[in-house]
């Protein structure tokens, strides 16, 4: 298949706290990390809310007097339908995003969203890029559609009339979603141990500050689902999953592909073989990878994709078992933040991330079955490969393939989070420049609202939650949580009850943006995008499988107290 870019005129392509709770996170936050600001911050966050007296989204969880600013991402055809309908696109998204103010891309026109889901052209689940055009409209609902403008992801014949259909991936796994490479001597601990066989789908996409330009680094959720499998249709139940990063040089146009060989044929994008694997358990780099489908041009030795997060058990040594998995296990979820906010030239990425260790242990101290960590990596110029190192609880030194995980977030109050019973997810840093605070956000699932505290009674759902710290060095320097206001909802299970299949709830994979910070940078107000609908697609009916969506959130600030003044200044 012959790939057309559309290009740009340069030719390039276009591609209140209360007084114990307040001491607590005094104690609890000082502060290593140099400001953004030339100036010491004279404010810090008190709250966060997604309600607001103008809010169309229904009263929700919100206080008396407001209303949930809830409202769906359409579709670019004027049908009201969410851009989910829109396309062939059907899984927006089945992660976190990333988002690029206009200009942030050599020249981006739009508002430019990588996500994960599927296409028209494909329907296996990879990152995709959409347009989110110069921003919301005056009411606050965001309107999406494929970058026209900028051409990522365009495989048509006429880059002056493009078409949806004319869209795909921009990066995908080896092999068809669904699908497992044939087994010659039908021995299914023989079956292909490549990392990121049959899911590779981006967490976040950020720029890497110690390199040239162009350079963009994905940290991918990668799976390899043919466990026990001898070739053919396989569904995702049964899943070892890695955390991998990926590298682009030309802002994100293309990315590493698996590179044929003697037993895999490469399939260009946005199509995957169906019946062969790469057999590369740890990625590959340089020769042995194409630029997107470029095969002609040998890559950089430094290029390519490969895992940066495992289990302590390896995927090879579950290979060998020829055995399936009874669920999903792994390092799964990423998203990741580039710490630039001190200014140093060598930045730290990290890696926030839920570990599932399942039956391949060691199982997580606090008796939970998944729960958030994180692991970092010091920049180096693409001179090598990335070096990850997991949290212990003590520092980062526990190695990111095959080492322990310890969560980022102690035991504590229901109201926080904190109880066993309830769940952590979905994890993600910012840097709100406001208050030069770092800002933790994930997803609480619960037996009851966590704020009206436990034995409270009510359906199970979720909520969002926040953090806040003045040093991502150190984990343990996280504030209590606190729930994000109007964010709670009881999951929806379908009518009659369980029909779904599987819990509904507007806010899977929040992704926090401002308009016009780069990404992972906020204001004290902006968008958060996620899913509404099922983690796993679920089945038909109201709402509908999966309605991607946007709340507006203001976050409330205060002046700092002096004693915590007093304390960032003399560390």
């Amino acid at each position: 298949m012959t790939t057309a870019r559309i290009t740009s005129q340069r030719g390039a392509p276009i591609v209140s706290f209360s007084a114990v709770a307040l001491l607590l996170a005094l104690c609890g936050t000082a502060a290593v990390a140099q400001p953004e600001a030339p100036s010491p911050p004279t404010e810090q966050i008190l709250s966060i809310s997604v309600c607001s007296q103008n809010g169309v989204g229904g009263a929700g969880s919100c206080p008396s007097g407001s209303s949930d600013t809830h409202q769906i991402v359409l579709a670019p055809d004027g049908s009201g339908d969410a851009i989910n309908r829109y396309g062939g696109l059907g899984g927006v998204s089945d992660e976190h995003a990333s988002v690029f103010a206009p200009g942030s891309l050599q020249g981006n026109g739009d508002y430019l969203f990588v996500v994960a889901t599927g296409t028209e052209a494909r329907g296996t689940i990879g990152a995709v890029v959409l347009s989110g055009g110069a921003g919301p409209d005056a009411n606050g609902q965001w309107t999406f559609d494929f970058p026209k403008a900028d051409g990522y992801g365009y495989y048509g014949s006429d880059p002056d009339n493009p078409s949806p259909g004319d869209f795909g991936h921009i990066f995908m796994a080896p092999t068809a979603q669904g699908h497992c490479p044939t087994v010659a001597d039908g021995n299914p601990a023989h079956q292909d141990p490549t990392f990121d066989l049959n899911y590779a789908a981006p967490g976040s996409v950020v720029k890497d500050p110690t390199s040239g330009p162009g350079r963009l680094l994905m940290v991918y959720e990668g799976a390899n689902t043919c466990l026990g499998s001898i070739g053919g249709a396989r569904s995702d139940n049964s899943a070892y999953i890695s955390t991998g990063v990926a590298t682009s040089l030309d802002y994100g146009y293309t990315w590493p592909t698996y590179h044929g060989t003697a037993s895999f044929d490469f399939v260009p994008l946005p199509g995957a073989n169906k019946t062969q694997g790469p057999n590369a358990p740890s990625g590959a780099l340089g020769s042995a990878v194409c630029m997107g489908n470029d095969c002609a041009t040998t890559p950089p030795v430094t290029y390519g994709r490969y895992p940066i997060l495992s289990l302590p058990v390896s995927l090879a040594t579950a290979m060998a078992t020829g055995e399936p998995f009874s669920d999903k296990v792994g390092e799964a979820e990423p998203s990741a933040f580039v710490d630039d906010a001190g200014g140093g030239p060598a930045p730290y990425l990290y890696v926030v991330h839920g570990y599932a260790p399942g039956d391949l242990g060691p199982s997580l101290p606090n008796g939970r079955k998944s729960d958030l960590t994180v692991a970092r990596a010091q920049l180096n110029g693409g001179t090598s490969r990335l070096s990850f190192l997991k949290w212990n609880g003590q520092s980062f030194a526990n190695l990111g393939v095959g080492g322990v995980d310890s969560p980022i977030l102690p035991d504590g109050p229901f109201e926080t989070c904190g109880d066993p019973a309830q769940g952590r997810n979905a994890g993600s840093i910012s840097y709100v420049v406001p208050t030069q605070q770092y800002l933790l956000t994930f997803i609480c699932n619960s037996p009851s609202d966590p704020a009206g505290g436990a034995g409270s009674g009510g359906p199970r759902g979720s909520a969002w939650f926040y953090s806040i710290s003045y040093d991502l060095s150190d984990p343990g320097r996280w504030s209590a949580p606190q729930e994000i206001v109007g964010s709670w909802m009881p999951w929806d299970t379908g009518t009659p009850a369980g029909s779904y299949g599987c819990p509904s709830f507007k806010g899977w994979y929040p992704t926090f943006m401002s308009l016009g910070r780069k990404p992972g940078h906020l204001s004290a107000n902006g968008h958060v995008f996620y899913l509404w609908g099922c983690l796993g697609g679920g089945a038909g009916g109201t709402p509908p499988k999966r309605q991607y969506s946007s709340r507006a959130f203001t976050i409330t600030t205060g002046p700092i107290h002096p004693l915590r003044r007093h304390l960032r200044r003399a560390t």
